[in-house]
Parts: C-alpha cells; sequence; structure tokens
C-alpha cells in the first residue's frame, strides 16, 4: 500500500487514505474522503 501511494504521488496524485483521528488535524483531513466516499463505504459493518 505504501508503494502505491508513492507512485500516485509520483503521478501528482493524492491516494484517498484515512488519517488516524488521534492525531491533530486528523479527523478534519478525514472528512474531504468521508464526503466523496461516503456512498460507497460500509461505516456500520452492515
Amino acid at each position: 500500500m505504501a508503494e502505491t501511494g508513492g507512485i500516485l504521488n509520483e503521478r501528482g496524485i493524492e491516494a484517498p487514505v484515512f488519517t488516524s483521528a488521534n492525531i491533530e488535524r486528523g479527523e478534519e483531513a478525514n472528512q474531504r474522503w468521508l464526503k466523496k466516499y461516503c456512498p460507497r463505504i460500509n461505516l456500520k459493518g452492515k
């Protein structure tokens, strides 16, 4: 996964990787991905 992120970065593409909520601004950083991908991901374990 880290290698894929590096390849995307080299191509100027930001990988949609969630940040730990335990670090400063982690939840804030994740809001962008949640807005974009929430309809496509299951957050309730169903």
